[in-house]
């Protein structure tokens, strides 16, 4: 759905939170904390700072993200089929064709419509270009 001013900041938040909940592994920490198995060798998650996030879609919600996912020390690489590499640097963004994004990535956001052109853009093969755990 696309809903332009519409609770865009609350997006950009709930996003930049789920990649910080991935990176920690908070969800799973609580649950493991709820049912009395504290694993904190388990539960170490990773450093933000030095990741490089990969942003498919690199509208007006997604520039606000990789903003505010620099500020943790992360590169963002991005792909858009509409703005110049000359935009995306602006935000901070390196511009690059998938297949490049595909092995560089730690954690990566998908912001594009359903679109013939979009379907099927993530899956078993391009996971396995993927680094480990992505």
């Amino acid at each position: 759905m696309n809903t332009p001013n519409w609770n865009s900041l609350s997006a950009v938040e709930l996003t930049c939170g789920m990649i910080m909940c991935l990176a920690r592994q908070i969800p799973q920490a609580t649950a493991s904390m709820k049912d009395g198995k504290w694993d904190q060798k388990k539960f170490m998650g990773t450093e933000l700072n030095g990741k490089t996030l990969g942003i498919l879609g690199l509208g007006r919600i997604r520039r606000e993200v990789a903003t505010r996912m620099q500020s943790f020390g992360m590169k963002t690489v991005g792909y858009d089929p509409i703005i110049s590499p000359e935009v995306a640097a602006s935000f901070g963004v390196q511009q690059l064709p998938l297949v490049e994004i595909w092995p560089l990535h730690d954690f990566i956001i998908v912001h594009t419509p359903l679109l013939p052109s979009t379907k099927g853009l993530l899956n078993d093969s391009t996971f396995a270009q993927c680094k480990k755990g992505v």
